[in-house]
């Protein structure tokens, strides 16, 4: 199985699409992940910027609404975009967690029509906020559809669950069989995002989100896949903490989310084989 490593826009929404598919070519990512509604260029110049960088896209869309119609409405919009852009995948932040649970099943049923008709994949991140914003949430919609695709960003359950989810393993299980996307980010007890992977103090937090990953990509390779992506995506301020009162980050999202890429890159090619 070959492992395919996305460039996320998050840190660098301010710079035209250009020059950010520049640096993507020289540093040698194999596609990239935008937030296409992040974005001023229009759908067809995303598109064609791709294309002529031989790059393909991973879509992210966030759908929103008050209430059920605006929801699936703005749904199948932001889906019809992403693939009107030309991505090869879609990374979803789907449902809601006020939403009760027929409500985001009522979600994901659409998702998974969309996913039929228009022929590309929508994967669901697991994510605060979102239907799947934490372990038995996301149990209980995979037991109602199994089939259902998963991005993997356990950053935001350790924040929400205030702990390494140690004490949910048939809930992890679960996940990682349905998982076909890693957002490959640091998460602690205390919030969705460390200051920085390599600092010691939060070593056993990198070393419980890599055990976690490696059970993915073995078990897809496990499979047969043919490739699996894994985007590193550490973001800016505020995620990324500021120094004292100081409107300075303490790191820099982009260093950091190259050395996760270089870090990994190894201990995946390893577990797979």
């Amino acid at each position: 199985m070959r492992l395919l490593y996305p460039k996320a826009n998050w840190e660098v929404y301010h710079l035209p699409l250009e020059a950010f598919l520049a640096d993507v070519l020289t540093e040698r990512y194999d596609l990239t992940e935008i937030y296409l509604a992040g974005r001023t260029e229009s759908i067809d110049r995303i598109r064609d910027l791709h294309a002529q960088a031989g790059l393909r896209l991973i879509a992210q869309v966030v759908p929103k609404g008050a209430n059920m119609a605006e929801y699936l409405a703005s749904f199948e919009r932001e889906v019809g975009r992403a693939v009107e852009a030309g991505a090869l995948a879609i990374n979803s932040q789907t449902g809601r967690d006020t939403f009760p649970h027929r409500d985001n099943l009522r979600v994901f049923e659409c998702a998974l029509e969309l996913e039929s008709r228009h022929k590309v994949p929508i994967w669901h991140e697991t994510h605060r906020g979102r239907a799947l914003c934490n372990g038995p949430a996301t149990a209980a919609l995979l037991r109602d559809l199994p089939t259902i695709g998963i991005t993997a960003d356990f950053a935001h359950w350790f924040c929400a669950h205030e702990s390494d989810m140690s004490d949910q393993e048939d809930t992890l299980e679960a996940v990682i069989g349905a998982t076909r996307h890693i957002h490959a980010r640091v998460g602690f007890a205390e919030g969705p995002q460390v200051s920085d992977p390599r600092n010691p103090a939060f070593a056993d937090w990198l070393a419980r989100h890599i055990d976690l990953w490696t059970r993915i990509v073995r078990r897809r390779a496990a499979e047969g896949l043919a490739s699996f992506t894994v985007t590193p995506e550490f973001g800016p301020p505020p995620y990324l903490p500021l120094v004292g009162i100081e409107n300075r980050p303490v790191a820099d999202p982009w260093e950091i989310n190259r050395w996760m890429r270089g870090y990994l890159a190894p201990l995946m090619e390893r577990a797979v084989g």
